[in-house]
């Protein structure tokens, strides 16, 4: 499915960067000196002017997907008229995003990747900005968070015979089952025994983690038995894991 996405082009009499972003003054507290920052005119006003275009494409109306929830992946081509080697790319995004966002009625914070690069155009009559503001998933944002698993599956029934078995109407979501086709699971649980340790086993748990590795979703349990006679009978099968 097609992701939602909003591309646009905006003019700027002169695109400025941070270094001429913000001035600083002192300013008079109870009778003390206080050194304050604020934002130039220049800058107000470069940034009133990319607001107003923003505004004027109708996002709530044309562009219901964008909310105050929505994380978005923004691509910039800055197009200079003058000074690409003097004017840093870098400085001049937050000015942008500043605009933009305050059209959009979103803390500028819900961007969560951006791309940009600037190219010279010296015959151009007004300085472009092209932007494109990309709907990011937002599954792939907290790494701290590892979603529960859903429905399990296992060689061995005993870890999963207290589960309910997945029916065949809608899943509850509250709830974890298990199958035993492994192509409707999401969870993957392996035991190892020393007395039944084969290698196509654990070719088949080795094979089944890279899966889940390669395509960034689901889970592989591996439990390996105690053995008094040998305690490291495993640890080879681990590091090879591990590595």
């Amino acid at each position: 499915m097609e992701k939602n996405k909003l591309s646009f082009i905006l003019g700027a009499k002169k695109i400025i960067s941070v270094n001429a972003l913000y001035k600083s003054r002192i300013t008079y507290v109870e009778g003390r000196q206080v050194a304050t920052i604020y934002k130039s005119r220049e800058a107000k006003m470069t940034e009133t002017y990319i607001r107003e275009q923003v505004e004027s494409l109708g996002i709530e109306k044309n562009y219901p997907w964008i909310t105050k929830d929505t994380l978005f992946r923004m691509t910039i081509k800055v197009v200079f008229k003058t000074g690409i080697f003097m004017r840093d790319l870098d400085n001049t995004i937050k000015l942008l995003q500043d605009g933009i966002f305050r059209a959009l009625g979103i803390n500028d914070s819900h961007v969560v990747s951006i791309i940009a690069d600037k190219v010279l155009l010296p015959e151009i009559g007004e300085e472009k900005i092209f932007v494109c503001l990309e709907e990011c998933d937002k599954s792939g944002i907290r790494y701290d968070y590892i979603p529960r698993p859903l429905v399990i599956w296992s060689e061995d029934l005993l870890l999963t015979s207290e589960l309910p078995k997945l029916p065949e109407q809608r899943r509850q979501k509250s709830k974890q089952y298990w199958t035993d086709q492994e192509t409707e699971a999401d969870t993957f649980i392996y035991t190892f025994r020393k007395s039944d340790f084969t290698p196509i086993r654990a070719s088949k748990a080795m094979l089944r983690i890279v899966d889940c590795v390669v395509s960034a979703s689901g889970f592989v349990y591996l439990a390996f038995e105690d053995n008094q006679e040998d305690p490291d009978w495993a640890e080879e099968f681990k590091s090879l894991i591990y590595e």
